[in-house]
């Protein structure tokens, strides 16, 4: 494949994860049956299951991580090369949309806005990747300019830890070495809660390995060795069957409040679909539709807008209105978000990844999809 090509179905996996986190945020996440909601409608539609568990979503954004971070590397000279590159994907719009989301949350009037209203301090851990934690010694109020950030910091922490990895790893041996550092960090979180039960010590395990979600990377990881051709199908089986149970776990000390049955069903239904994508892509051909591949395309701005600034405009929706116009203001708002992530994925992710590869690497960008 051309470097200068996208994988058009792995945009059309974001796609399916961005609307899965937009039905959650959107009808699931902020209801509160015994208060006040940014959408009253939300009762009637909570117990959906495809919005439900629409937080999976983040899930299967790892899984696109892992995969991409794998090929990414592959095609990068040095590990500075691919931190470069990192940087001048992710952080040009994340700039661009937290200022949006500041100034979203400091206009709006609302209860849910003035509960989120984010000030100048916040903009600290945003745009750096960090944790809030690390940040309270400046004011103990400080947190993320939109919740949703949480998940860069988990991209932050694996970016890291991969390129390292991968760096010092033999040929061909990335993958094993990746899943010898997720399943230790997995082990250590695991020890630490079942037999210390000390809630600092295990803050200070899961800022460093992220244990609840490395797994998910380890799986994108595997699936481009299998997309490449590099391991064999019964082989990937194999891995992901040995590692299911303790990827369930994680997933549910992050989760408690869920089930493991749910859990483990749609872990499966994501794992399926990347074997299926690894070895029968033209099975996932309803992916590959236009309004699918676009939406994939420009979920990473969709994704930084679309809490706190979507739901800042839908907590203005009246609640006399009819269930039926509230919900066709939800869609006007979620076209919206669309349409201003459009523009932010035209003028700053795609000409602004560009003009900070050009001065940053001194060379013409690659077109890698990253």
């Amino acid at each position: 494949m051309s470097a200068s090509h996208r994988i058009d179905i792995l945009d059309g996996l974001r796609a399916v994860a961005i609307m899965a986190v937009l039905l959650y945020h959107y009808f699931v996440k902020f209801a509160d049956p015994g208060g006040p909601d940014p959408y009253p409608y939300a009762a009637a539609y909570a117990g959906v299951s495809i919005a439900k568990y629409g937080f999976m979503g983040v899930q299967l954004f790892f899984v696109v991580s892992g995969f991409v971070i794998a090929m990414t590397l592959a095609r990068c000279t040095t590990i500075s090369e691919f931190y470069l590159r990192r940087f001048a994907r992710l952080w040009p719009p994340l700039l661009v949309c937290a200022i949006i989301t500041f100034a979203a949350l400091n206009v709006i009037d609302t209860n849910f806005a003035q509960q989120r209203r984010a000030m100048m301090l916040d903009l600290i851990p945003s745009l750096t990747l960090t944790s809030p934690k690390i940040w309270l010694w400046l004011n103990h109020n400080i947190r993320y300019v939109d919740g949703a950030y949480w998940s860069l910091f988990v991209e932050a922490r694996f970016y890291i830890y991969a390129a390292i990895i991968y760096r010092w790893s033999a040929k061909g041996k990335f993958l094993r070495n990746y899943i010898i550092f997720s399943m230790t960090a997995v082990a250590i979180a695991t020890l630490y809660r079942a037999l210390l039960q000390d809630d600092r010590w295990y803050l200070i395990i899961d800022g460093l390995f992220y244990p609840a979600h490395t797994l998910w990377f380890a799986a994108g990881i595997l699936f481009y060795e299998v997309w490449t051709g590099h391991i064999r199908l019964k082989k990937a089986i194999g891995l992901l069957t040995l590692g299911f149970v303790p990827l369930v776990y994680m997933l549910r000390t992050f989760h408690p409040d869920i089930s493991v049955v749910p859990l483990a069903t749609m872990s499966l239904i994501i794992l399926l679909l990347f074997v299926v994508f690894s070895v029968r892509p033209e099975w996932l051909a309803p992916l590959r539709f236009r309004a699918v591949l676009w939406m994939g395309t420009i979920s990473y701005s969709v994704y930084l807008l679309h809490q706190n600034v979507g739901l800042g405009l839908i907590s203005l929706i009246p609640q006399r209105l009819p269930w039926w116009m509230q919900l066709g203001l939800v869609a006007a708002v979620s076209a919206a978000i669309l349409l201003l992530s459009s523009v932010v994925y035209v003028l700053i992710e795609q000409r602004g990844k560009a003009m900070v590869l050009r001065h940053l690497l001194r060379s013409p960008p690659v077109g890698l999809q990253m």
